[in-house]
């Protein structure tokens, strides 16, 4: 009788005391992994300065003449703030696909008063060159490193 008194208390002791605590903590991890990828998938892509900036690069003709039209956003967006004496300062990060290839935006901005201004946007292209986005610089876009070869037609026998 003793025996099984004891094999109980065991079971139920280490259900209990070392099961929960184990399931807890993981159900408290997960919990955290879903609530921050709800919230990097809906929330700061919803995010007013993200959407400034997103569609300062949409809507510029160097980013249009790179990537080409109808640039969405890939992948998750990165953003590092700063809050000092000269208000809230920060910088995003993410990726743009269009018809004519991908490219990594970087982005800094001011936001003062609700309203976000744009002090510097970056391209990096498919090829790696870096294009000014604000100021409409950077090197003209090329197809190819070497110029193509000229194209030789075959003239069709003539009959004699």
């Amino acid at each position: 009788m003793n025996g099984e008194r004891h094999r109980n208390r065991w079971g139920s002791g280490f259900a209990w005391g070392c099961l929960t605590p184990i399931i807890v903590i993981v159900l408290a991890f997960a919990a955290m992994f879903i609530y921050s990828s709800y919230y990097s998938n809906t929330g700061f892509r919803n995010d007013a300065s993200f959407q400034t900036v997103l569609s300062a690069v949409q809507n510029s003709p160097v980013a249009m003449t790179v990537l080409g039209p109808n640039i969405a956003m890939t992948g998750e967006p990165t953003y590092q703030f700063y809050y000092g004496t000269a208000g809230h300062t920060g910088s995003y990060r993410f990726t743009v696909h269009g018809p004519k290839g991908s490219g990594v935006v970087a982005a800094d901005v001011a936001i003062s008063d609700g309203k976000t201004t744009i002090r510097a946007l970056k391209l990096r292209g498919p090829a790696g060159r870096v294009y000014d986005l604000l100021k409409g610089k950077g090197p003209k876009p090329t197809t190819s490193a070497r110029r193509a070869a000229p194209q030789r037609f075959l003239q069709p026998a003539q009959e004699a």
